[in-house]
């Protein structure tokens, strides 16, 4: 696994200082978190604003059913989103734990746009990765949609 002290000595000065400024910013928000949807909501602004993105959306697993619950949101107004667990592209991430990159969601059979018609948000790109507590075990996944200005790298 690569540290985040390499990869922050890879990038340019300018941008370090601005990940840096990011990453005081969302230790002081979680810091003053007094729950799960507070914790949340500090990660997924972190991630909208660092990847430049529309939408980030933390999707929890129930155990007990199997499905993928939308927990928070950032970039629109709440909305109750459930998945099976191996439907969409969060579906699969919480499935297979592995994290997927699409730049073009329409050409990749995996992604559900019944979520886009029920919203009406349209989905361009997505990068989704899987989220894990302190053991490994799979909780959800956790994606970001809509690059601004392009595609996810």
């Amino acid at each position: 696994m690569v540290s985040a002290t390499t990869i922050l000595s890879s990038l340019p000065a300018d941008v370090r200082l601005q990940r840096l400024e990011a990453l005081v910013v969302a230790s002081e928000t979680l810091n003053r978190a007094s729950g799960l949807d507070d914790i949340l909501r500090a990660i997924l602004e972190l991630i909208k604003i660092q990847l430049d993105c529309e939408r980030a959306t933390a999707f929890l697993l129930d155990a007990r059913t199997g499905q993928l619950h939308a927990r928070q949101m950032s970039g629109s107004q709440h909305v109750e989103i459930v998945l099976e667990k191996g439907v969409g592209i969060a579906g699969y991430v919480a499935e297979k734990g592995e994290s997927v990159l699409i730049n073009d969601v329409t050409a990749d059979a995996r992604f559900d746009s019944s979520t886009d018609r029920r919203t009406g948000f349209i989905t361009r790109n997505m990068l989704c990765v899987p989220l894990r507590n302190p053991e490994c075990v799979l909780m959800g996944s956790l994606q970001a949609s809509n690059r601004r200005g392009g595609e996810f790298a």
